[in-house]
Parts: C-alpha cells; structure tokens; sequence
C-alpha cells in the first residue's frame, strides 16, 4: 500500500522503479514521520550538527524512567528499547530530527532541541548560511504551539535564532544560560555535576558516559524533561541509567592493550 524511503534513496533504486510501475504510493522517511508525530500533544524534535543520537537517547533513559511511556525513534540501537523504535501509549513522542535535505521541516514539533550547528551535508546545502536558516525554519515550527530548547554558547545558533521572537530555552556551562552545570567533578572519566537554572539549584547528576558534550547534552534533557513536566531530580536518575548508544564511542574491549572504539561518525 505504500511504500516509506530515506531521503538518501534516489529514483532509479530498483525497489522505488518497481513502486512506480506499480502505483504504489511514495513518501519519505521525514514526512511520514511528520505526520505520526501530528497525532501527540508532546512532540519532541532532537536537531543538531552532532548530537542527536546521544541526547535523544539520554532523553528516552529519563523519560521511561519516569514512567512517562513515550514513544521513541532513535537514529542508533539503543539497548533500553532494544533496538531503535519504542512505541508507547502516551501523548509523548520524541524523534532526531535530521536536516540533510531540510527533512526536518516536514515535521510538526511542539519541543525543538538544537544542540549544535556546523557545517555538514554540503552535498545539499551551500554553506553555513544555508545550514543557519534551515534550522531558523526548523526552530520557527514551534512559533505559537511550544518551545525552542537550545546550546546557548553555539555561535550558529544564536545568529540563526536572532530576532526570531521565539520561546526559546537555553543551556550550557556559563550561568548567562537558563540551565548550566556547576561543580563539575570527573570520576574515572564520568562527571558528576549539579545543574542550576536561572540561579536556582535543580538537583545533582552523574553520568555514566564520558566527556563536557555529555553534561550539555544532560543539561538539554533536563530542560526538555521539565518542560514535559518531569522532575529534574527523577530525570538525572533516569540519565544515570544511560551508558551509550551501540557505534557511538562504544567501547568494545582490548586487542594487544589497545582500546578499541566503534564510532559511527
């Protein structure tokens, strides 16, 4: 009845051929995603150069850790899910959401989280600007209907969202940020943190995954998750619980004393 294709399937695949042969309808990936995503209340969109996978990840750990029952598409194999699709019963719905060729401004976000902007996909785009406006639009969706929730340090970011007139939510590690991270204290690799907003202490969080861009994408969830309702202290023991998605930076063991690490990127 119908057949769904990524963005990166052209024409002359043989199974889109035989689609059109035989008058099967044709929709891609990011519209038909779009148009489940129009059937939720919450409708969470995780944008960004790099980032998504990981965050939306960290995202799923507290939400179904806080028995919210959302349903998930994660661009990755997740092991809480078992594998890369959870379909809950909820009003929530949280999806990456990708830009290479605009795709994500076919969906309908009530929460749009930005991590990051650079430069990629430049098979599509033409450069930054390009890139920049695109996640202007992409940001735009929630204009009217919700929140736009994003890295404030981002120089992308801030060019591509000045004047826009949005509600706009920011996080990062200075205090000029809605949400930012104080007190930060690595054990064997992973951070332990406390996490401010505007001033105000939400609550402590420990990580089992490694590196800065980790607490800022903890920071994002946590805004999202208080958005949506969820008590940040629940939340940071729902992100505890999140240990990586498979291929990004998975450690998979030793050969000859050296480590070896699988990353999609």
């Amino acid at each position: 009845d119908l057949v769904v294709h990524t963005a990166a399937v052209k024409m002359d695949n043989p199974e889109m051929e035989a689609a059109v042969e035989n008058n099967i309808k044709l929709i891609d990936r990011a519209e038909f995603l779009g148009a489940l995503m129009k059937n939720y209340k919450n409708a969470v969109g995780v944008a960004g150069t790099h980032g998504k996978t990981t965050t939306t990840s960290m995202l799923a750990h507290a939400l179904i850790y806080a028995d919210t029952d959302p349903t998930i598409s994660v661009g990755g194999e997740l092991d809480l899910i078992g594998g890369n699709i959870r379909c809950g019963k909820s009003d929530m719905f949280v999806t990456e959401a990708c830009e290479y060729t605009n795709s994500f401004l076919k969906f309908y976000p009530t929460i749009a989280l930005i991590t990051n902007i650079e430069e990629d996909h430049l098979d599509f785009f033409t450069g930054i600007e390009m890139i920049r406006e695109s996640f202007r639009s992409y940001a735009e969706l929630t204009r009217g209907i919700g929140s736009v929730v994003a890295y404030g340090e981002d120089e992308n970011i801030r060019i591509a969202l000045d004047g826009s007139g949005l509600d706009i939510i920011t996080y990062g590690m200075a205090d000029t940020n809605d949400y930012y991270a104080k007190n930060i204290v690595y054990h064997a690799g992973y951070p332990s943190f406390d996490i401010y907003k505007k001033g105000e202490l939400l609550t402590h969080a420990s990580l089992n995954v490694t590196g800065d861009h980790n607490i800022l994408n903890s920071l994002a969830t946590i805004a999202v998750c208080e958005i949506l309702g969820i008590n940040p202290e629940t939340a940071a023991k729902g992100m505890e619980t999140f240990r990586g998605t498979h291929r990004r930076f998975e450690k998979k063991g030793l050969i000859n004393e050296a480590v070896i690490i699988d990353d999609y990127a």
